[in-house]
């Protein structure tokens, strides 16, 4: 497969950002740079970016993890953008992706990191394929609370930030294996780290059987041990961030949670291929992450020979998953 269909838009987004920069202000400590910063910015296919030194461009500098391109790649990111969210619509209405338009992702990817080994593609593609599987879950999901609260629509919670009792008494210990979060200064080490959570938003919804509380973790990023640094474009372009969110939900009334998309199973930290898997098990107000791409259990550490950092206190914020994801994606 070769990007001869994409070529043209190529071309097209590339001789528009040759006449789409603008001088901006100048700024200091703006980014990881010596001296003086210079910050410009350019337009392109209806987007605005932020140049530095009118060389480097953010694409990601909205949450606490940061991606910065060189200027020249830019109209490969946004081909990928493009690309990436016609895989997304096509599977959410068909539940089916082109290989066609599979490859041509991978080969756009593969120009602004590096070439995969065949074995490495086929990991890819699985990855793209379970996350687009995660998101039809919880589509799926959102629609059966939808429907629950048909005529409980006045008393869903949308706007009311104080945390009411069932939140207080629900909320989750979370234990993160400590090679998630702390550097990794080894090259054979399979994990790069600096992934900690960094957030956890409530919601509540009123349904016809009780009330169900939606947790949301959100992680500065996610590492592959074997291809992060493609896998982190490809995750830029469906999701305008690079932090990860996962999401679980907990039923009060029968102290049940179910992982939509999220759940690990047996699946152990170093697992190459994760499944986004879906699972209900009884709630035990402990959380563990299982695995690198953070699937989930309450009732079953998979890595006890992992040590864990336990989170007892963190950022609590108010909102759906939706809510979390807008708070990081610059697409939102």
């Amino acid at each position: 497969m070769n990007l001869v269909k994409w070529k043209p838009l190529l071309a097209v987004l590339l001789g528009l950002l040759m006449v789409g920069v603008t001088a901006g202000d100048t700024a200091t400590s703006v980014m990881p740079t010596s001296g003086h910063t210079i910050i410009s910015y350019v337009t392109l296919d209806g987007m605005a970016f932020k140049v530095y030194n009118n060389s480097k461009v953010a694409l990601d500098d909205k949450g606490p993890s940061k991606y910065y391109t060189d200027i020249e790649k830019l109209p490969i990111h946004i081909a990928g953008m493009r690309l990436s969210e016609k895989i997304y619509k096509q599977y959410m209405k068909y539940r089916y992706v082109s290989q066609n338009d599979l490859d041509a992702l991978i080969e756009l990817a593969e120009k602004v990191t590096r070439k995969l080994s065949p074995s490495e593609e086929q990991i890819l593609k699985d990855l793209i394929l379970r996350d687009l599987y995660m998101d039809q879950e919880f589509r799926k999901m959102k629609e059966q609370l939808i429907h629950e609260n048909w005529d409980y629509t006045a008393r869903i919670e949308a706007t009311n930030s104080q945390i009411p009792p069932e939140v207080q008494e629900t909320l989750p210990k979370i234990y993160q294996p400590w090679v998630d979060i702390l550097p990794q200064g080894d090259q054979t080490n399979p994990s790069k780290g600096l992934n900690p959570l960094i957030a956890v938003y409530w919601y509540v919804h009123e349904t016809q059987s009780g009330k169900v509380i939606e947790y949301t973790l959100v992680f500065a990023d996610e590492d592959h041990p074997l291809i992060d640094q493609t896998y982190d474009v490809i995750r830029l372009w469906r999701f305008g961030r690079i932090e990860d969110t996962e999401y679980y939900l907990v039923y009060v009334t029968t102290n049940k949670a179910k992982f939509p998309g999220s759940y690990s199973g047996d699946q152990t930290f170093f697992t190459i291929r994760p499944a986004h898997l879906t699972g209900s098990e009884p709630y035990s107000g402990k959380i563990y992450i299982n695995t690198w791409n953070h699937m989930m259990s309450s009732q079953k550490d998979t890595n006890p020979q992992l040590i864990k950092k336990t989170w007892q206190s963190y950022p609590l914020r108010h909102g759906d998953r939706h809510k979390a994801h807008c708070d990081y994606s610059f697409k939102c």
